[in-house]
């Protein structure tokens, strides 16, 4: 053993995060992101991972299963009405102005 190993051992991966992303004019049109950490035994984190369904790499690739597109727009359609509750509510609609006949 070197004087400057540290031997631990990684028994644990936790995904904490996982990111859809809509790419209506590409060939695959959802993209999914997902990160996570390796833990030790004593749930310290050692490192992070990081796959990505259209990432460049293809040791991070991964094909995203037909079966997750429908779990995907059940996300998004449940999303939808508290996002357009939110916007509606911080984007006022602007006044109507008043109207003015331009002379050239």
């Amino acid at each position: 053993m070197a004087i400057n190993e540290i031997n631990i051992t990684i028994n644990k991966a936790v995904i904490t995060s996982v990111t859809f992303k809509l790419n209506p004019q590409e060939e695959e049109p959802l993209a999914v992101q997902v990160y996570g950490e390796l833990l030790t035994d004593k749930n310290k984190r050692v490192t992070t991972f990081s796959y990505d369904s259209d990432g460049w790499s293809e040791e991070q690739k991964f094909k995203v299963p037909v079966y997750f597109h429908v779990i995907a727009k059940e996300v998004f359609k449940q999303l939808t009405p508290i996002i357009y509750e939110k916007i509606n509510g911080t984007f006022k609609a602007l006044p109507e102005g008043k109207k003015e006949e331009l002379a050239f």
